[in-house]
């Protein structure tokens, strides 16, 4: 019984976890080069930052799905994607998310979706930055 429940979980997270893993392939509305020492990492949005409500009925908070790449012929270690939803009115982070990965394998790719506090019917954008630390 506890295997099977345990099964079943791990399935649930299996699918959960990869559905932000996929490749964004044409549907990418923008990605870019990465920063600072990070040769071979880009990254691809699947999309701008889209507005949200919460069960309350507020919509303090934008997801997005952000697929990094290693395109170079050695694996990146330390990996770090910073994530800035940023008014574009004024040019200020609203908020600031990163996820690190200890390593991408060359020519895989990390994916993992974030969400990020704004105000309703602002329309933000989203701004990417990839660093890695080979020490």
């Amino acid at each position: 019984m506890k295997i099977g429940t345990f099964l079943i979980a791990a399935a649930m997270l299996a699918l959960l976890v990869s559905a932000g893993c996929t490749d964004s392939g044409s549907q990418s509305s923008g990605g870019g080069s990465s920063s600072g020492n990070s040769d071979g990492l880009t990254y691809s949005l699947s999309s701008g930052p889209v507005q949200h409500y919460r069960s309350d009925g507020t919509c303090y908070y934008r997801v997005e799905t952000v697929d990094v790449r290693n395109n170079g012929a050695d694996d990146a270690r330390n990996v770090v994607a910073r994530c800035n939803l940023v008014d574009p009115s004024t040019n200020e982070v609203v908020d600031t998310y990163s996820k690190y990965f200890e390593v991408i394998e060359a020519g895989d790719h990390q994916g993992f979706s974030v969400s990020l506090n704004g105000e309703c019917g602002t329309a933000y954008k989203l701004e990417v930055e990839i660093s890695r630390d080979e020490k």
